[in-house]
């Protein structure tokens, strides 16, 4: 089993590397404010797009990505908003997507959910 902390960082280093392989340019990882955090923020198509990742070993405690509960949607959508701000992007689209990965027997599993915030 891989430590929580080394899993998540894992994680988000092959979400970029599959975001990457599709197309995506990253913007920036771990973008963080006064209102909370963003795993990766990556550009396509005049599209900018916010990635909430979640990585898993086991699926015990359901699906990676149903740990997004309504509080961590809402600083999701409160850090974009200070991003966007912050790098003057307004009249950009914007979208908010999940990635969630499952590692298990050294093969990673990937799904991309879209429209995590509408």
């Amino acid at each position: 089993m891989i430590p929580k902390k080394l899993l998540g960082k894992f994680g988000e280093k092959n979400a970029c590397k599959y975001l990457e392989e599709l197309g995506y340019k990253i913007f920036e990882e771990n973008y963080h404010c006064r209102y909370g955090e963003i795993d990766i923020i990556a550009g396509k198509n005049n599209t900018v797009y916010f990635f909430e990742v979640k990585t898993r070993q086991i699926k015990c405690f359901g699906e990676p990505e149903e740990a997004i509960d309504n509080s961590k949607l809402k600083k999701i959508f409160l850090t974009a908003r200070h991003y966007i701000s912050s790098n003057n992007l307004y009249g950009m689209d914007f979208r908010f997507d999940a990635i969630s990965l499952i590692v298990r027997n050294n093969k990673i599993s990937v799904r991309h959910i879209e429209d995590i915030i509408q």
